[in-house]
């Protein structure tokens, strides 16, 4: 009798690490990568033994320790669906399913650093939607410093870059003032990117072609990035079953919803549009999660002990922003049920301005949360519909959002930095966090502040003349106008007309005194940091 042999593919997950150039390099031309921290994985992964199959189980493998080669216990694998933890000696078995589970990845313990390829997040391997045969896929992970625990995370939105379009420029000079900011960081840092990665058409090839150029911008950084799934990054054009609307992002960046630990806190992200064959004219999605995110979102989450914070990173809003509820979401009772016992800040783009909301207790209890922020992050590179506009249409200067962890305590606010907009000769220069402008520029005869992060945490403005505090200012934040700064700058830098009125939720005024030409505004952040802007004119 013939004897039969079972043959498995045993794939690994693989880090290449690369040096930086200089800090003015092109991103066009771009010299060998170095992220800024320790790299992952750079030893081949070990020859490893074959994992026998079990029945109903089409995903195996080992997951090892660079160094060592031993099996790290204990990690959690997914393939998108469901959440496993490897037993004892490293082994995993998932019970992926044939027409749905894409990729299988690591979520990679906070004592390991995230496998990264080109400073883009890459723990993970493409398993096929028609597979139906027993896969084994090996993972290899390199150990964190001991002394890891203080980093930075950095959240960008809303890149929008557009093949050949007006943005492309804009976002080569986006990430080349990031790069120039943190190449010197000592702090390990990293770029959560919060979706619209590109700016789609109805040309599949176009899509694609925008993403290779936003791969080769982000990696131009220096930083190790993870992205999140935006409108934009799906093809607009995609027919059921919808696996296509998100081909091209899954080509590039892998898994749509996965998760990673850094150091003590517990990041997830999720793809919140649910793409379809829908009647809106508009748009061929609804807001919110899909079947596959919110079981995802749930699985990955019981496995996660509560006293981890966590980060939740996606692309449309589904939590309360000031002046506004969420955005019709949905599951978006499944999406806070999940949060339960957890804190979380949950971090978002696509609004294209600022806005934060810290939670009440009452709001929570329902949910069982422990607390929650809510944090909508304006677009990073300045106003849409002209490339290169100074400040979003909220007044936001270009910026990341830095945030600052240390063990599982978290600080943030909003840096900005100097650059020059593109088709202009005008150099912009801003204060972090915080602006304030004299009626010189506006020629309402007011002062106006804008606290970029604001929230209810905050304290209010105030207006101080000769050294003593005269009033509070009056919050402008629920009126519906145009952003003073911004108008501005439309008029004065880019001479356009804006029509670009904007729901504020960081704005004041006040009216000086009579004869009063200069003064200054104080206000006092969430973490007590207060900051004095001086106004003459």
């Amino acid at each position: 009798m013939k004897s039969s042999r079972i043959f498995f593919l045993i794939l690994t997950a693989s880090l290449a690490v690369f040096s930086c150039g200089s800090p003015g390099a092109d991103p066009d031309d771009i010299p060998e990568f170095k992220p800024n921290e320790k790299p992952s994985i750079v030893d081949p992964v070990p020859e490893a033994g074959v994992v026998p199959p079990k029945d109903g189980f089409l995903a195996m493998g080992f997951v090892k320790d660079a160094e060592t080669g031993n099996g790290i216990p204990n990690v959690v694998v997914s393939d998108g669906w469901n959440c496993v933890k490897t037993d004892s000696k490293g082994i995993y078995y998932l019970p992926a399913k044939s027409g749905k589970s894409r990729a299988i990845f690591v979520i990679t313990p906070g004592d390991y650093e995230p496998p990264m390829t080109d400073g883009i997040f890459s723990g993970y391997v493409k398993r096929g939607l028609k597979a139906t045969a027993a896969q084994q896929f090996d993972f290899t992970l390199r150990k964190r410093s001991a002394d890891a625990a203080h980093f930075k995370a950095l959240m960008v939105a809303d890149i929008q870059i557009n093949k050949n379009g007006q943005y492309y420029d804009t976002a080569r000079e986006f990430f080349r003032g990031v790069k120039e900011m943190y190449q010197n960081e000592p702090l390990p840092t990293y770029i959560f990117s919060l979706g619209d990665l590109v700016f789609s058409t109805s040309s599949r090839n176009a899509v694609s072609q925008s993403m290779d150029d936003y791969k080769k911008f982000i990696s131009s950084s220096g930083l190790p990035s993870f992205q999140v799934i935006g409108n934009h990054d799906h093809w607009p054009q995609a027919k059921a079953p919808f696996y296509e609307a998100t081909d091209g992002y899954y080509q590039r960046f892998g898994p749509v919803n996965y998760a990673v630990n850094i150091c003590g806190i517990h990041f997830v992200i999720l793809d919140d549009m649910d793409w379809g064959e829908y009647t809106d004219t508009e748009k061929a999605f609804h807001d919110g999660l899909n079947d596959e995110a919110v079981a995802f979102l749930q699985n990955d989450l019981a496995l996660v002990p509560k006293t981890t914070p966590v980060m939740v990173c996606m692309h449309v809003p589904m939590t309360w922003f000031k002046g506004s509820s969420y955005w019709t979401t949905l599951h978006h009772k499944e999406f806070m049920t999940a949060l339960s016992g957890h804190d979380v800040h949950v971090w978002y783009g696509h609004t294209h301005h600022n806005a934060n909301y810290v939670y009440t207790s009452d709001q929570l209890a329902q949910y069982g949360i422990k607390s929650m922020s809510s944090h909508s992050v304006a677009r990073s590179c300045g106003g849409l519909y002209m490339a290169g506009r100074v400040f979003s249409t909220d007044g936001v200067p270009w910026n990341v959002v830095e945030v600052e962890f240390n063990g599982k305590s978290l600080t943030y606010h909003q840096k900005t930095f100097p650059y020059t907009c593109p088709n202009t000769t005008y150099k912009a220069e801003f204060p972090d966090d915080v602006w304030a402008i004299g009626p010189d520029l506006t020629g309402d005869g007011y002062v106006w502040c804008n606290p970029y992060m604001y929230d209810n945490a905050w304290s209010l403005p105030e207006w101080w003349e000769n050294g003593t505090k005269v009033s509070v200012m009056e919050d402008m934040s629920l009126s519906t106008l145009f952003d003073p700064y911004y108008l501005w700058a439309c008029t004065n830098v880019h001479h356009l007309t804006s029509d670009d009125e904007v729901k504020h939720a960081h704005l004041f005024r006040v009216k000086p005194s009579e004869g009063v030409k200069e003064g200054e505004v104080h206000v006092t952040d969430r973490f007590r940091n207060t900051y004095i802007r001086k106004v003459s004119w």
